[in-house]
């Protein structure tokens, strides 16, 4: 698989907030007892993503888990409209054979809950370096993991946290869900385990 990792710090760039609110939607505390993953990715446009992001919430989200997320969303590239580069997907096989390439891809935020690792740059990218060799060993043609560093506000405290994307690709839409769902399982084991 393809992986690679950035930093987009400094003013007027993204950050990752938590709590959060905006045109009608707001972050839910998947922590909760009452917390649904299923129900939180509802309004996701792309119907056969729900359930493979609801899974990584879950996982990310629970007790025994570091991490805690705050937005996340999916969505197909349809080879019609918007073409992919092959190459970055690890899918030159794919482009040997003449066809355009279809793709799905999501993004998901995710903090470290402990305080003092969530404030720590050099840890943050000690982890992303980590993360990013780890998901290259995987095994995984035509998908691609891309892990961006951003200055983050979890409540009142200020720190780091990264906004992860995850990429497949197909000679159709099916392919291409399949391709990404593998990466977001890796992706997910592999901020489990790290």
């Amino acid at each position: 698989m393809e992986a690679d990792w950035s930093m987009e710090l400094g003013e007027g760039l993204a950050e990752i907030v938590v709590p959060w609110s905006a045109e009608g939607l707001a972050w839910v505390d998947l922590r909760a007892p009452q917390a649904d993953c299923a129900a939180a990715v509802q309004d996701i446009a792309l119907k056969e993503a729900q359930p493979a992001l609801a899974a990584a919430l879950e996982a990310l989200n629970e007790e025994r888990s570091a991490w805690l997320t705050s937005k996340c969303d999916a969505w197909l590239i349809d080879c019609r409209e918007e073409s992919l580069d092959p190459y970055e997907l690890d899918a030159a096989d794919l482009a040997a054979q003449g066809a355009p390439l279809y793709g799905c891809g999501s993004y998901l935020d995710v903090l470290v809950r402990e305080g003092r690792l969530f404030s720590d740059f050099q840890w943050h990218e000690v982890l992303l370096r980590t993360l990013t060799e780890t998901l290259r060993a995987q095994p995984l043609p035509h998908a691609r993991v891309d892990l961006v560093l951003r200055a983050a506000r979890l409540h009142d405290r200020t720190g780091f946290g990264i906004t992860t994307y995850a990429a497949g690709c197909g000679l159709d839409a099916k392919m291409a869900l399949e391709a990404w769902r593998t990466a977001l399982l890796l992706l997910t084991g592999a901020l489990l385990n790290c």
